[in-house]
């Protein structure tokens, strides 16, 4: 094999350790409320999710603790999962979670969100609004009794694609380096043995 041959393989193997790795997928939560059941409003607020496919139900979201508060009251919510009603899909998200329950249901002490979108869950990245309720509860609920808070608005979701982070099947740049070096060894090695037998 000539040497311009070693010299184009070798440029090939570097090639692929340029490769991206798959796209993970970025959610984005930004709530805004629009009419108070109970007690006093809760606030504007957002947050984001990721996860390494499009999500599906039912599944654990992945996501940052944040907090909600009506400016009085507020808490922590750290735990979701999405879920289906019918064939339409729904987002859970509350304090603690044990707190979620089978079919979007769940407990909403001290704090819990529900959003419901009339399709299934989005399998393309875009802007999706979704149907909301946001509550703060010491008492029973999503009661006016001990509501705190409870306020219905909408969520609009985010999604994009992110090759920067997050989880992915694509092997490490580690790993292309190695197979690109072995494999230009294993290309000019046997050819420098062949002329040197000559």
């Amino acid at each position: 094999m000539r040497l311009s041959g070693h010299i184009l393989c070798l440029f090939g193997c570097a090639l692929l350790a340029t490769v991206p790795a798959r796209a993970s997928f970025i959610y984005d939560f930004v709530f805004t409320p629009t009419v108070t059941l109970a007690g006093n409003s809760i606030q504007s607020f957002s947050f984001t999710a990721t996860s390494s496919d499009f999500i599906t139900a039912p599944s654990a979201l992945s996501f940052t603790p944040f907090e909600i508060t009506n400016g009085v009251t507020s808490t922590w919510i750290d735990a979701g999962e999405s879920s289906l009603v019918g064939q339409n899909g729904c987002f859970v998200f509350v304090a603690f979670a044990p707190q979620i329950l089978p079919g979007c249901g769940f407990n909403a002490t001290p704090g819990a969100g529900l959003l419901t979108l009339n399709s299934p869950l989005p399998s393309l990245t875009g802007q999706y609004a979704f149907s909301s309720v946001w509550a703060l509860v010491s008492g029973d609920p999503f009661s006016a009794v001990g509501a705190n808070g409870m306020t219905v608005g909408t969520t609009e979701v985010t999604i994009s694609a992110s090759t920067g982070g997050g989880s992915s099947n694509a092997p490490e740049p580690v790993t292309f380096f190695l197979f690109s070096t072995g494999l230009g060894l294993l290309l000019v090695v046997p050819a420098r043995h062949h002329v040197t037998s000559k």
